[in-house]
């Protein structure tokens, strides 16, 4: 039997999940995980199968695979560049790497679980909370993880001390894989959606990189779109592009000359205008500033 150990208003209590609740929970997470695999294991083989390389097209049925996606996504980037190195078997590496911790993960979930399953299966009583419950009736914590209270469990591994140190190694490598992993698909995040949506991709990769489960969802959602260089992708988009240009073009709102007529007239080769000319006062004789001195030096 499974109970819920929850405090409410500073008492805590047990509330016990019958066995329809519990399987109708498993129901639901099944169904979210198995939808999520397969809008991304569909959007991967879409991609995959119009690809213009050949064997990343001829092994797109890879991708319903477990694990094995891994190595689509990753054939899908073409080119991954770390500090201007190419990584050619970039691919093959994060399968190998993604894979390796996944594996270790599930091993620790066995080795630590398989008890605790057993002695559900027995009819023993379990209780998860998040809340100190050492006051709560005759319960001991199970192993490592504090979720899980169980009461007079016998252990099934004789020797605890190795099973701890097993327990301990699968934990610290399927951390260091996962970790290793997780960066490669930042970057199998930012070469994906620069060859599928490059208009986000920026964009997209934070979306991913905080919330990867949407990964999957971004995949399907790009399935029909066409493989594009980003570098043609930007000669494109700013082609023809001139910063002098008018943004008006030909149409100025506010016409060729915002005061029609130039309003000083038609300059001549000499810096005089038309006004002067046409008034007569082009030949008359420069105004004499000093005139008055030039006056008294004459006397």
């Amino acid at each position: 039997m499974i109970s819920v150990i929850v405090e409410i208003q500073g008492a805590v209590k047990s509330i016990p999940l019958d066995n329809s609740t519990i399987l109708f929970a498993a129901i639901i997470i099944a169904a979210i995980y198995l939808a999520l695999y397969a809008l991304r294991s569909i959007g991967l083989y879409c991609l995959a199968r119009k690809n213009s390389d050949e064997k990343i097209a001829k092994n797109a049925g890879w991708s319903f695979v477990p694990f094995a996606w891994v190595y689509i996504a990753g054939k899908l980037c073409k080119r991954i560049t770390v500090f201007g190195r190419n990584f050619n078997d970039f691919a093959l590496i994060l399968f190998l790497i993604f894979t390796a911790g996944k594996l270790c993960e599930l091993a620790y979930f066995v080795v630590t679980y398989y008890p605790l399953i057993g002695y559900y299966l027995q009819g023993g009583q379990i209780y998860i909370s998040d809340v100190s419950i050492n006051n709560f009736g005759d319960v001991t914590q199970y192993l490592y993880d504090s979720r899980f209270w169980v009461e007079n469990i016998i252990y099934p591994y004789q020797n605890f001390d190795a099973v701890s140190k097993i327990l301990l190694v699968l934990n610290v490598f399927s951390y260091f894989f996962n970790t290793v992993s997780s960066l490669g698909f930042i970057l199998v995040y930012i070469a994906m959606f620069k060859r599928y949506w490059p208009e986000r991709y920026l964009m997209l990769s934070l979306l991913c990189l905080f919330i990867p489960s949407l990964f999957y969802i971004l995949v399907f959602a790009i399935r029909n779109k066409k493989e594009v260089e980003y570098e043609d992708y930007l000669k494109q988009r700013f082609n023809g592009y001139n910063p002098f240009n008018s943004p008006y073009g030909n149409n100025n709102p506010y016409g060729n000359n915002p005061y029609g007529n130039n309003p000083y007239g038609n300059s001549n080769d000499n810096g005089d205008n038309d006004g002067d000319k046409d008034s007569g006062t082009n030949d008359r004789p420069l105004d004499e500033p000093f005139s008055d001195f030039n006056d008294k030096e004459n006397k």
